[in-house]
C-alpha cells in the first residue's frame, strides 16, 4: 500500500475519507486545536510479524473502535492524546482508522510527530483485549483471534512496528501487536515486547515515587 495520508488539520485539501469522517463526527474543519490522522493498523486474515492473525469475524468488532482513545507508545493512562472518530475496512481487507490529535495540548509531541512523519517513522498499533476462548493456536504457531474488544490505538514515535502496512502517512510499511496476559481469562494485545517492558518500567517508577512520598 502506498497511499498518502494527512495529519495537519490546516491543510487546504485533505483525504476524502478524513473529510467524510470529520463531517460525520460533526467536527468543524479546519479546527484550531485538533489535527487528524489516518492510518492502517491491521490486516484481517493475515498473520503479522508477531504471529497474530485477526479472523474474518473481527469485522463485526471494527465499528467499536469509534470513540476509543489514541495514546503515545502504549503508555495509555496519562498519555491519551486523541480519539478515533472513524474506522472501516478497505478493499485490501485492512482496518483503517481516522483519529484526532490534541495538538494545542500536546504541542511538543505534535511537532515530534510531524518530524517523524517526514522520516516515515510515525506508526500506529492497535490495543485490544481477547478472551482465551477466542484464541486459536494454529499449527504454525500463529494465534488466530476470532472476537476482540478494541480499546484504541498506540501512536508509535519511532518504534518499529509488527505490521508492515501500519505506517502513518507517507510510508506504508510495518506492524501490530503481541499478546500480554492481563488476567486468567483475558489477554491484552500491544505492539511489541519492547513496549510492554517500557510500560512496566514506568509503572515501577510510579510505585517507587509513591512509596517515597508516603
Amino acid at each position: 500500500m502506498n497511499e498518502k495520508f494527512y495529519i495537519e488539520a490546516k491543510v487546504a485539501k485533505i483525504d476524502k475519507n478524513i473529510k467524510e469522517a470529520i463531517k460525520k463526527a460533526g467536527i468543524e474543519y479546519p479546527h484550531p486545536s485538533l489535527a487528524f490522522f489516518k492510518a492502517t493498523f491491521a490486516k484481517i486474515g493475515e498473520a503479522n510479524g508477531n504471529k497474530v492473525m485477526l479472523a474474518e469475524t473481527i469485522k463485526d468488532d471494527v465499528p467499536f473502535l469509534i470513540g476509543c482513545q489514541m495514546n503515545k507508545n502504549h503508555y495509555r493512562y496519562g498519555y491519551i492524546m486523541g480519539q478515533i472518530i472513524d474506522s472501516y475496512i478497505t478493499k485490501e481487507n485492512e482496518i483503517e482508522i481516522i483519529f484526532t490529535f490534541h495538538k494545542s495540548i500536546y504541542e511538543k509531541e505534535y511537532q515530534e510527530a510531524l518530524d517523524l512523519m517526514t522520516k516515515g517513522k510515525l506508526t500506529v498499533s492497535f490495543e485490544l483485549k481477547v478472551d482465551k476462548d477466542n484464541i486459536e493456536v494454529l499449527e504454525n504457531g500463529v494465534r488466530k483471534l476470532s472476537k476482540v474488544d478494541f480499546e484504541g490505538a498506540g501512536l508509535l514515535f519511532a518504534v518499529k512496528p509488527a505490521y508492515r502496512n501500519a505506517f502513518v502517512l507517507e510510508n506504508a510499511m510495518s506492524q501490530i501487536e503481541d499478546l500480554f496476559n492481563s488476567s486468567e481469562d483475558r489477554q491484552l494485545c500491544f505492539a511489541s515486547v519492547k513496549n510492554i517492558s517500557e510500560k512496566w518500567v514506568k509503572i515501577g517508577q510510579l510505585i517507587e515515587e509513591a512509596i517515597i512520598e508516603n
